[in-house]
């Protein structure tokens, strides 16, 4: 038995050598423009190359097994490609796939620094730099960053609203939200992310938890509608959602006034930087997170524009909130808090942090890009996924405003329109609202992004809905390695792969209601 298990060990051993041999070469051919996005198979025909057997114990050969291996990589979306905008994420740093692969073979579970001291130390690390760079530490003030990394921003804010729900209500862990007349509600923009009413449906307040603020003409959330509704005699407001980099448009609300009326009220204010966050490494671009410090809790994903593996989230706190944090998550577990014979590692146990008990040890990817890469190295990698934004913005405003109209560029994402042939007004912006035209003009970036799937996605792009807008495409840059010529080829291959879609429409103004309402 024992040699028979000794030859299986040999064998896996030899399938990891070759396996990863694939991978290289996966990642050597990663950013070919000229390959296309993903194959495009449909679930089923996928479903029968990559069947192998249903029982477990494959039985089938070693080759076999690494020709499925290649299936996965075949049909699986090229992240890391040119084309493949849009989705917040891209291109990875390969010092966070290198620290990734470390993480699987470590298979360190980082709950209590016993099990896991180096990982439970770099996470340490990440998180005071982390902290110094949003400005919630620094050495003049000589406090200790409070923070975990999490499984997703999603889950950071969750944390972060029950944070916020057990401050206002102090006995809210043992009562839960049920105990109150007045029902707690958060504030937030209406294009922040649907993870704040995800987050209220597990805390029991129901998507009538939320309440979802109007933005105002920059896309920002409207800093008077917030603040008459924090006044509003039937809500009883326990937090405030800031979004930095909406999902929809990019923009960035006004941190500093959200935060004076957060102060003012004493209540909670959670910042949502998950892609944002990354202009803390852009000197130019700082600016959109003025009022950032003031936040009482952040969420930040460094697996977005800095390129870490998929996922690397963070969750970081006030210092002040550190007793708050551990008093409200943690529970007795003898079985796992063994102080008594290790008395140094309580106070580093992040269990005691974080609702979780299995957890991967995310920061180490985070952490060796940036000793890698250190904060030039990111500062570069954000300013050049910014680059191309603006460029795409001239593009248009210089070239093409004859059949193009930009909504917005903020950061590294840019909001434009199409402007079809049969549109009389002077601007998109002008088109009554749900008039003949504004459906028509609303309804070609679905129908263009069905052409792209149909023409096995040359392109992956997004469209989106914003305020009284109809639909507009939506770009988001989040590799920044390019070629300037490379760059700028891609640019006008999209922009003519869009326009040649919308000319073969049958869109006809007289039309409109039949064919596209």
């Amino acid at each position: 038995m024992e040699n028979s298990d000794k030859n299986f060990e040999n064998q896996a051993l030899q399938f990891v050598n070759r396996s990863v041999s694939l991978i290289l070469e996966s990642i050597s051919d990663r950013d070919n423009s000229h390959v296309p996005l993903r194959e495009n198979e449909k679930f089923e025909q996928i479903k029968q190359q990559i069947s192998l057997s249903k029982g477990g114990g494959l039985p089938q050969h070693d080759d076999v097994l690494l020709d499925a291996f290649g299936t996965v990589l075949k049909y699986s979306m090229r992240t890391a490609h040119p084309r493949f905008v849009s989705q917040l994420y891209g291109e990875t740093d390969l010092y966070g796939v290198a620290a990734d692969f470390l993480t699987t073979v470590l298979n360190n579970n980082v709950h209590v620094f016993e099990l896991a001291p180096a990982l439970t130390t770099v996470e340490a690390l990440a998180i005071e730099h982390l902290s110094e760079m949003f400005g919630l530490v620094s050495s003049e003030n000589n406090s200790q960053a409070v923070g975990i990394f999490v499984p997703g921003s999603s889950y950071g804010t969750l944390v972060a609203l029950f944070l916020a729900l057990s401050q206002k209500y102090e006995d809210f862990c043992v009562k839960g939200s049920g105990a109150y007349d007045l029902k707690p509600r958060v504030m937030c923009s209406e294009d922040a992310h649907y993870s704040i009413e995800k987050a209220c449906l597990l805390l029991g307040l129901g998507l009538n938890g939320v309440c979802k603020i109007p933005t105002d003409k920059t896309g920002r959330m409207c800093i008077g509608a917030l603040a008459e509704a924090l006044d509003d005699p039937t809500h009883s407001p326990f937090c405030v959602v800031a979004t930095a980099g909406t999902t929809t448009t990019g923009v960035f609300d006004g941190l500093e006034p959200i935060s004076n009326l957060c102060r003012d009220k004493s209540i909670w204010l959670h910042t949502d930087a998950a892609w944002g966050g990354a202009a803390c490494y852009s000197e130019s671009k700082n600016r959109h997170l003025a009022g950032v410090e003031r936040s009482d809790s952040i969420v930040f994903s460094a697996h977005k524009m800095l390129g870490a593996p998929i996922q690397c989230s963070a969750l970081l706190l006030k210092p002040k909130h550190r007793d708050h944090l551990t008093r409200s998550v943690n529970v007795k577990a003898p079985y796992l808090y063994q102080t008594a014979e290790n008395p140094h590692a309580d106070s580093h146990d992040i269990s005691k942090m974080t609702f979780q008990c299995g957890r991967r040890g995310d920061a180490l990817k985070f952490w060796f890009m940036m000793q890698a890469r250190g904060v030039d190295g990111f500062r570069e990698r954000v300013d050049g996924c910014v680059s191309w934004a603006q460029e795409l913005e001239t593009e248009i405003t210089t070239n093409r405003s004859h059949s193009f109209e930009v909504l917005h560029q903020t950061f590294s994402t840019v909001c434009f329109w199409h402007r079809p042939p049969f549109m009389s007004a002077s601007s998109v912006r002008d088109v009554p609202i749900h008039s003949d035209e504004w459906w028509a003009i609303d309804k070609l970036p679905a129908l263009v992004r069905e052409a792209m799937v149909s023409d096995a996605y040359p392109f992956l792009i997004t469209h989106c809905r914003s305020g009284n807008h109809p639909s507009f495409y939506r770009i988001s840059f989040a590799s920044s390695i390019r070629a300037q010529d490379e760059r700028t080829r891609l640019i006008n291959e999209l922009l003519d792969y869009i326009e040649g879609k919308t000319s073969e429409q049958p869109v006809d103004h007289g039309l409109l209601h039949a064919g596209l309402t």
